[in-house]
């Protein structure tokens, strides 16, 4: 199966995403080098290349389900790590119709081997930046209005952040939503996970039952380490959809994760989708 031939999918079409990824793994090519296993650390809790593979087809898996992307699609990576995404997107995204991948990131190091791997490919590009990071980017700015009035190759139809706002704090994240709002079409997706507090992940908390405690505040969210506190953030609920709102994104879905524990869930975070206006 080629690109030109993988249809859109319908969100739960499990049947047809199943099919799907299997043509996009045969499409991927074997000159892409995956990243050396000492880097693995640098793209997200990755053991092993096994690992790293089987994760970035799960969350292609998500992408395929919960958002209209297409083979024609041009889809934002922002937080793109060691280009874990852009994988599956080589097999899957046709150029010829207009199909192109961008991924961004404050890691100037992986931006750097990234466009050394994906070189050969026109529709993919890989831009650094540079903004302050207590993990990847300690020299960067503090500001968004230092890349607020780049492109970045788009307009996009989707932007995804996997693993993003939840290491962002609440005196950024109305930059970021504004930031990806002004690069996607009207009607335009954006995909993000979440740690996302109400009062069934609370109660859970409170149980001992979720896979994280957030025991700490800081301002308006909860935060794992008070020493690092990008490590792990999440915030309430309700709060996320005030600032979507903000932003000017509306259709708001969520689709709850593992992580808080007693839920039989696709997803480890909590995914939150909706519409640029």
């Amino acid at each position: 199966m080629t690109s030109s031939d993988m249809p859109a999918v319908l969100p739960g079409d499990l049947n047809e995403i199943n099919a799907i990824l299997d043509g996009v793994e045969a499409n991927i090519s074997s000159s892409l080098d995956l990243p050396a296993e000492d880097w693995l650390g640098q793209s997200g809790p990755f053991k092993s290349l096994d690992e790293f593979q089987t994760s970035s087809i799960k969350s292609m898996r998500e992408l395929l389900r919960y958002t209209n992307v297409k083979p024609s699609s041009r889809v934002l990576d922002y937080g793109c790590g060691l280009a874990r995404l852009a994988l599956p997107f080589s097999g899957y995204l046709d150029a010829a119709a207009g199909g192109r991948y961008t991924g961004i990131d404050t890691d100037a190091s992986c931006i750097d081997r990234n466009a050394k791997v994906f070189g050969s490919l026109d529709h993919f590009r890989f831009d650094h930046v540079n903004l302050f990071s207590t993990m990847y980017n300690r020299g960067g700015k503090k500001s968004y209005r230092s890349i607020k009035r780049k492109k970045f190759g788009g307009p996009f139809d989707l932007a995804f952040l996997f693993s993003v706002f939840t290491h962002i704090l609440p005196e950024d994240c109305d930059d970021l939503l504004n930031f990806l709002n002004r690069r996607l079409v009207p009607g335009g997706e954006v995909f993000c996970s979440w740690f996302l507090l109400n009062p069934e992940t609370e109660d859970r908390i409170s149980r001992g039952t979720s896979h994280r405690p957030f025991p700490y505040t800081h301002g308006s969210v909860r935060i794992d380490n008070a020493e690092i506190p990008e490590g792990a953030v999440a915030y309430q609920e309700a709060e996320v959809r005030e600032r979507l709102a903000r932003a000017g994104f509306s259709n708001v879905q969520i689709h709850y994760g593992k992580w808080r524990g007693d839920i039989d869930s696709w997803v480890w975070q909590d995914i939150v989708t909706a519409t640029a206006g």
